[in-house]
Formats: C-alpha cells, structure tokens, sequence
C-alpha cells in the first residue's frame, strides 16, 4: 500500500496516514483521491468525494530529525541554503514531484549539487504555512 496522508479542505486539517488508515482510506487507483476500502461509513467518507481532499505522497524519506517527508511539506537546509535552478538560491523549498523526482531532492538542471532529504528540517506544509 502507497503511504500518503490527505488535507481536509473542508476542515483546514492534516489526516495522517494513521487516520485514514484506521479509517479505511487509501490512495484510490488513479492515484488522485481517497476510496474507502471498509464499505462501511466512517467519519472521513462522508467527504470522500475526492474534492475535499488533497492527497500528498510520503517521498520515502525522512527529514533530519527522523520525520516522514510528503509531497507538500516546506523543507529548510540544516545549513545553508538551497542552489536550486539557474544560480537561483531560496532558504526554503516545498516537496513535489518534478520530472520523475522529489524536487529539490533531484536534479536541478544547473547540475549544481544538490541536497538529500537527511539534510533537512521539516518547517511546515503548504497548506498550514503558506509560501510567501
């Protein structure tokens, strides 16, 4: 089973894989919603119309500390700074699927070196720290 956690747009909450999986919920297979794999009702499938929910993927990599990193979360360097694209340097960066790859994880296309996911601090999501 693909790990992934989902936001509650309607409820500006972060469901973890822990509670959609005591819940039924999976990733459904387009790989673009929830589907509720009990058949029976819950608290979260009265939403499950795949509009409420943002689904966001666990990269199979932990931060510094040891915690989980998703597609979403906003990373810092422990030190420095990110040397993403074109000289274009940013003290944080947001996790997302790029060409095949968790950007800023992969490639950078400058073929500047660039930083794994132990080299950073989990500083929010998208959703509950917005960038800015």
């Amino acid at each position: 089973m693909i790990k992934c956690r989902a936001w509650a747009k309607h409820q500006n909450k972060m469901y973890s894989p822990e509670e959609l999986s005591a819940d039924g919920m999976t990733l459904d297979m387009n790989g673009r919603g929830l589907v509720n794999i009990n058949g029976i009702s819950n608290k979260l499938n009265e939403y499950d119309d795949n509009k409420n929910f943002i689904v966001e993927l666990f990269i199979d990599s932990k931060d510094a500390d040891g915690k989980e990193i998703f597609a979403g979360d906003k990373v810092k360097p422990i030190t420095g700074h990110f040397n993403l694209y074109y000289g274009c340097v940013e003290d944080t960066a947001i996790v997302e699927m790029y060409e095949g790859g968790w950007f800023p994880f992969a490639d950078n296309e400058d073929n500047a070196p660039y930083i794994g996911p132990h080299e950073v601090k989990i500083v929010g999501n998208i959703h509950e720290i917005p960038e800015g």
